[in-house]
């Protein structure tokens, strides 16, 4: 899985292959470098040429805007390339990867499926030293790993540029403020009583006044119809409840909810709203520990973290059917595919950070509260439900808690098992202690939060960082196409913001009324 860490960069990516030669997966390492560079910094010929264009003529001018060369080099490689000697014609792979080689710029010969780098005597000479560079292999059943650890040789290769987003070196790895609260105040009494109290009369002749002692009998108290809400509410707020406005503006209603009770508790705001549970106010340390298995140093330094107020979040990824009613109702432009695996109830896909905060904006509009995404604390803070290990059920994983893929064993424990190659239904597998569902793995999800390669200069109080690599944001929880260590409750990733990808979905938070 090519997690999608954006960065900004001097030169463009040049993807290189031969058509008649792994074209597939060449177009499938161009997706995901687009993800994690961007799209306008990645060139591949197919998609990149306009009819009219001479092909000679751009392909010249796009290497010289090339800082890195992709070579892409399947099984037929060789057997084009003599093809192309024994009938004259011109080989523009061949040139391309000279034009770079002349150029001084990065060349990383990519081989497919464990096919083995050509043989300097058996190359044309303009091309000779392209045996002279590390080769890259990326296979099929390991195909999301390989290419995440070719997004770190990149990014090794360019070491010297500013602005370098984390890249791990194994494998590939609201913005709206919070104000303090001090707590859910007393219900309000409705009204007081008023009783007769009774006067003396007082006489204003100069005669000893005569005061009547005769026992009066008690005035009726009035009725209180307000009495059993109070009392319900008294009730409700020795729970540890707290009151929450549900349902869309007119139609509003109060509900008393306990924060972390989602197993049991949850609530819409319409039919087709995401369901939601309440999360307790608490604090949290944010990173792993140096001591954590297959952590990367972007996940550091840790940081306390303070929620001081209870609020929402969606208790599954936003699913292909509530983000069809936004599109049918006219809030969402963008209609994502689904890649054949069907629609429903699995988590939306194909939908970038721009998406994801358009279809918000429209469900507030439609409710009359404020839904958003999640800071990148309050994600981890949801996904660890007041727990300090790697996942929120322990120390190690297996592909029967989570949807990833099952090739790979965490290094903290677990096992092999099935890699599914999609993505599951929403309501897969256990929830976590407060009731959320697939908080590891399945989609990646999008964060209200800019780019920063550390938690150092972290605010503290859970709201979203607005400064920073602000073109790429954070997504965190892994996904169905990678391994388990980025399913991790303290793994986190930058993705460039206009991004889509079948690996990339969101939750939703819901700010409370206090």
């Amino acid at each position: 899985m090519a997690a999608g860490w954006a960065e900004g960069m001097a030169g463009k990516i040049f993807v290189n292959y031969r058509r008649g030669d792994a074209r597939d997966m060449a177009a499938r390492i161009r997706d995901r470098l687009a993800l994690a560079f961007g799209e306008a910094n990645v060139f591949m010929d197919v998609d990149n040429l306009m009819a009219g264009q001479r092909f000679d003529k751009e392909l010249e001018k796009a290497l010289a805007e090339t800082d890195v060369l992709i070579a892409v080099i399947g099984p037929r490689w060789m057997e084009l390339l003599a093809e192309r000697q024994a009938s004259g014609e011109r080989d523009y792979v061949e040139e391309e990867i000279a034009g770079a080689l002349a150029r001084g710029i990065v060349v990383i010969p990519v081989v497919i499926e464990q096919t083995p780098l050509p043989r300097a005597a058996d190359l044309p000479e303009a091309v000779r030293d392209l045996v002279l560079y590390q080769k890259h292999a990326v296979g099929h059943e390991q195909f999301g790993r390989d290419v995440a650890a070719l997004v770190e040789a990149i990014r090794f290769a360019r070491k010297g540029a500013k602005g370098v987003a984390f890249m791990p070196r194994v494998g590939a790895p609201p913005a709206m403020g919070w104000a303090r609260w001090a707590g859910v105040g007393a219900v309000a009494a409705l009204g007081v009583l008023a009783y007769v109290i009774g006067f003396v009369g007082l006489d204003t002749r100069p005669t000893v006044t005569v005061r009547d002692v005769t026992p009066k009998a008690a005035s009726p108290a009035k009725p209180d119809p307000d009495r059993a809400a109070r009392e319900a509410a008294r009730r409700a707020q020795a729970e540890g409840r707290i009151k929450v406005l549900v349902g869309a503006r007119d139609r509003q209603q109060a509900r008393w909810l306990k924060p972390g009770a989602g197993k049991v508790e949850s609530f819409k705001d319409c039919d087709t709203c995401p369901e939601m549970v309440v999360v307790p106010a608490g604090s949290f340390l944010m990173g792993s520990p140096q001591s954590e298995p297959e952590r990367y140093k972007a996940e550091g330094p840790q940081v306390r973290v303070s929620i001081t107020r209870p609020f929402a979040v969606g208790k599954f990824a936003v699913t292909f059917d509530e983000w069809d009613a936004c599109v049918a109702d006219g809030g969402c432009t963008h209609k994502p595919g689904d890649q054949g695996w069907g629609r429903g109830r699995r988590p939306v896909i194909n939908v970038n950070w721009v998406d994801a905060n358009q279809y918000a904006r429209w469900l507030s509009r439609k409710t009359g509260h404020t839904y958003r995404l999640l800071s990148e604390a309050e994600r981890e803070y949801v996904t660890r439900a007041g727990t300090t290990t790697p996942f929120w059920w322990g120390t190690s994983i297996t592909p029967d808690q989570a949807n990833y893929d099952g090739n790979y064993v965490y290094a903290g424990g677990g096992r092999k098992g099935e890699y599914r190659k999609r993505t599951v239904p929403v309501d897969s597998f256990r929830p976590n202690p407060w009731g959320l569902y697939n908080v590891h793995g399945n989609v990646w999800e999008w964060t209200a939060d800019c780019w920063n390669d550390s938690h150092a200069g972290n605010p503290g109080d859970g709201t979203a960082r607005t400064t920073g690599d602000c073109s790429r944001r954070v997504v965190r929880g892994g996904s169905w196409d990678i391994s388990s260590q980025y399913s991790r409750s303290a793994c986190r990733v930058g993705v460039a913001s206009d991004g889509r990808s079948d690996l990339f979905g969101f939750r939703l938070a819901r700010t409370l009324n206090p």
